[in-house]
């Protein structure tokens, strides 16, 4: 049978994987999104102060921050494939834990357990996707975490509004919310049975044959694909299997290390987390009520859904650095918009001001910025420190978001909304300077032909 004959069969495979092991970015949309609607009933039972609430809420990025640097290691010594195992099943127990908290600091440390799935997530699945992706199709296909971690924010705050709006008056609603995790966490783990291991990873591991088979399930031309692939992680393996500590050890590659910390960081300092995490309470402080804030924070989610989809479109067929420039001048104009708003209109308005120049800054957000970041951050490091380099810089990344999440409240109640968003635009600025001079190009070129 021709090669073309197996085409549809190839890429229906490659789909499939790719669609299960994202379930890992549902997981972490759902779990970062969940508490944007659960902070008003957990403000009524516990009574949370601006520094409790950033507490609350930054547990599970300080926890991802953790998961990030400890996973690298991990992936490299165990497989991608087995990481992603454990880690669905740490998924189901940290929401559990969460829904059965007794008190606020049991919830508090069960946060930080879910944090270090999410973080360990955020690295692995990019990570795998990049790897299992043919060159001409991994923008696409590693953008497709993304929309699946929107996604995942989606229906956390649709089932923020509906269970919000059905027991606004029930406190405890918050535990239903968080639990609900633990679904799409299942579905992950037995969806992991049916998913082969990176080829680069057995490639590295010493099991050519098993490497063999994978891409000739996934690629349109495995034997020249395997061919390229062999001799390029050959060559890697006489400079010897790389660690943590090889990061550092060479300026090349500390450059790139730098370089794919700094395009972490510039996800975050937009503050897309500070509505992600804290949209209800945004607009609550513009003027909504508690039920129209959660009705209306679906806006949020359904805009950033669209925005992925789109960035697919986008980050498969255009440079990424020019996307990035692009997303990143929008959301820049945006959050000045918003700090304008914020500071000059009162009123009704002003609530309905902030939720449209929301969803105007989370297309460019979630279309532009938030996926060509993970793409670049999957492809800028060479194969043998590819999961030590991800888990560092989805570190650095993280530590970016506990900093963001963390101070927001408490930015906010000394300073008001206004001034918020101003310093987020000031920053967002820098962030196109840094991407115009340092950031590589790394579009259609094969991952072990890239060089930061």
């Amino acid at each position: 049978m021709s090669t073309s004959a197996h085409a549809p069969a190839r890429r229906s495979r490659l789909n499939l994987y790719t669609w299960i092991v994202t379930l890992g970015g549902f997981l972490f949309g759902y779990d970062t999104g969940i508490i944007n609607g659960a902070l008003p009933f957990l403000q009524q039972q516990f009574s949370l102060s601006p520094v409790a609430e950033g507490v609350t809420t930054s547990s599970l990025t300080l926890g991802a921050a953790l998961g990030a640097m400890t996973v690298g290691q991990l992936v490299d010594r165990f497989g991608r494939r087995r990481v992603l195992f454990v880690l669905a099943l740490v998924f189901i127990a940290g929401s559990t834990g969460i829904a059965f908290a007794p008190t606020l600091p049991v919830l508090v440390a069960f946060r930080v357990v879910v944090g270090l799935a999410v973080g360990a997530a955020s690295a692995v699945v990019p990570l795998y996707l990049a790897e299992i992706a043919p060159p001409d199709q991994r923008g696409a296909i590693v953008t497709r975490n993304q929309f699946m971690i929107v996604t995942g924010q989606l229906l956390a705050y649709g089932m923020n509004a509906w269970l919000g709006n059905v027991f606004l008056h029930e406190p405890g609603i918050w535990r239903i919310m968080f639990a609900l995790s633990a679904i799409p966490a299942l579905a992950l783990f037995l969806g992991m049975f049916a998913v082969p291991e990176s080829p680069r990873w057995l490639l590295l591991a010493g099991r050519e044959a098993a490497a063999r088979r994978v891409l000739e399930k996934t690629s349109a031309d495995a034997s020249a694909e395997y061919a390229h692939l062999h001799d390029s992680i050959e060559k890697e393996r006489s400079t010897r299997a790389g660690t943590l500590r090889d990061l550092f050890a060479s300026k090349a590659l500390r450059r790139i290390l730098l370089i794919g910390a700094a395009i972490g960081i510039v996800q975050q300092i937009t503050g897309v987390n500070a509505l992600m995490y804290y949209g209800t309470q945004v607009l609550r402080e513009s003027g909504f009520a508690t039920d129209a804030a959660l009705t209306a924070n679906i806006a949020n989610g359904a805009i950033s859904v669209i925005g992925a989809a789109i960035g697919i479109w986008f980050v498969g067929r255009l440079p990424r650095r020019l996307t990035l420039t692009v997303g990143l001048a929008g959301t820049t104009l945006s959050l000045l918009a918003l700090a304008l708003i914020s500071t000059f209109v009162d009123g009704s308005a002003r609530a309905w001001f902030v939720l449209i120049i929301s969803v105007i800054f989370l297309v460019f957000q979630q279309g532009a910025v938030s996926p060509v970041t993970w793409v670049l951050m999957s492809e800028v490091f060479p194969s043998r420190v590819r999961g030590a380099g991800m888990g560092a810089v989805t570190f650095v990344s993280w530590l970016a978001n506990f900093a963001v999440s963390f101070s927001f409240p408490q930015i906010v109640a000394a300073f008001g909304l206004g001034i918020t968003f101003g310093i987020f635009a000031v920053l967002g600025v820098g962030a196109i300077l840094f991407v115009r001079a340092l950031v590589p190009e790394t579009a259609g070129r094969a991952l072990e032909d890239i060089e930061a």
